[in-house]
């Protein structure tokens, strides 16, 4: 879905496309664009001769953006730099920055985790990232790390802060924002799960856990459309 919105954030740009002028500097290219598109040739290379699909897919997008400076100049690059660089959203993660990341969020996401079940009196012995429970013992794996829900958090806030915000600031903002909404979604899956089981049984959790997405992945959209809401609330009353 990443490119078809993608091209959608160009189709509501589509007036200020037609009415751009295409490279109006004395020289017929732009030396910023020439580099851009230099460097993203040079990193695709690299990443080719390494066998990094990462890097060459980074690549891509520099490559991307660089022609379209180079040969159409800064007024039709203001205008599709966001949607381009939208596209970074669909990279694939390299497995040694996944595995650095991952491993102090779910160690963070199993503390929290705890903290919370035991306010609810859930009785529970953590042991590392393992959460043992009288029924079950819940591994906070890297898939519940956080960081794919994360990732798609913030594309969904990216997408929204192009569309309906406009001061960089609350862009800003609100993107960072996304980063606690995407962990915090995969902790209340945890704590769920841990309820359940404590509740009823370790059936009951691994079935939802089976199917957690479809209930705790909407709570964390529909957070960030609230937060949104309010920063664009927020953007018109001062604006």
């Amino acid at each position: 879905m990443i490119p078809l919105f993608a091209a959608y954030m160009l189709w509501v740009q589509r007036d200020k496309l037609i009415r751009s002028r295409i490279n109006t500097n004395d020289n017929l290219f732009s030396k910023s664009g020439f580099v851009l598109l230099m460097s993203g040739l040079a990193l695709f290379a690299f990443g080719r001769f390494l066998y990094i699909l990462s890097l060459q897919a980074f690549a891509f997008v520099v490559i991307a953006v660089g022609v379209i400076r180079f040969v159409y100049g800064n007024d039709l690059f203001r205008i599709t730099a966001a949607p381009i660089i939208f596209l970074l959203f669909m990279l694939p993660i390299p497995v040694s920055v996944f595995n650095t990341i991952a491993e102090p969020l779910k160690q963070f996401i199993a503390y929290l985790s705890t903290s919370i079940l035991l306010l609810f009196n859930v009785p529970l012995l953590k042991d590392g990232n393992v959460i043992h429970l009288p029924s079950i013992s819940l591994l906070v794996h890297e898939s519940c790390s956080g960081i794919r829900t994360t990732i798609s958090t913030f594309a969904i806030s990216f997408a929204f802060a192009y569309m309906f915000l406009r001061s960089y600031p609350l862009r800003i903002a609100f993107l960072i924002m996304a980063i606690p909404v995407g962990i915090l979604t995969n902790i209340l899956r945890v704590v769920v799960i841990g309820l359940l089981a404590s509740v009823f049984n370790g059936d009951v959790a691994m079935k939802f856990h089976g199917n957690a997405w479809a209930f705790v992945t909407p709570v964390g959209i529909a957070t960030i459309f609230i937060v949104g809401y309010l920063f664009r609330c927020y953007e018109l009353r001062n604006s």
